[in-house]
């Protein structure tokens, strides 16, 4: 059976948690902090550390609302891309058959000095 022993000498917690009979009755030295975390909290620390986890919640909400409105903008800026751009097409578009209609009536105009 395996039981943690104390010395009447050095009762602190390390010393309490000092020696553990293996099941074979051996004594074997173990230091259980190295398996167990300690923690020595107050309620004050704990209460800083919540209001240091409540602000920085807050901060995380408010990021990610500017996230989404950038997200938002950012949508709206690409929208607004896309249309300049179809409309840069139908431009360049209208640009050439403008050029082409020029260069017919250049032509006609030159057949006509001709005729003159």
């Amino acid at each position: 059976a395996q039981s943690i022993l104390a010395t009447s000498i050095d009762l602190t917690p390390q010393a309490a948690i000092g020696a553990a009979a293996s099941t074979d009755g051996d004594m074997i030295e173990c230091d259980i902090k190295d398996k167990v975390p300690q923690h020595h909290l107050c309620s004050s620390d704990i209460s800083s550390i919540e209001d240091d986890l409540n602000a920085k919640s807050g901060k995380l909400d408010s990021m990610e609302m500017r996230i989404r409105t950038l997200k938002w903008q950012l949508k709206g800026a690409t929208e607004k891309v896309n249309g300049l751009s179809e409309e840069c097409q139908n431009i360049k578009h209208i640009s050439n058959m403008l050029k082409e209609e020029r260069g017919v009536l250049l032509d006609e105009r030159d057949q006509l000095w001709r005729i003159v």
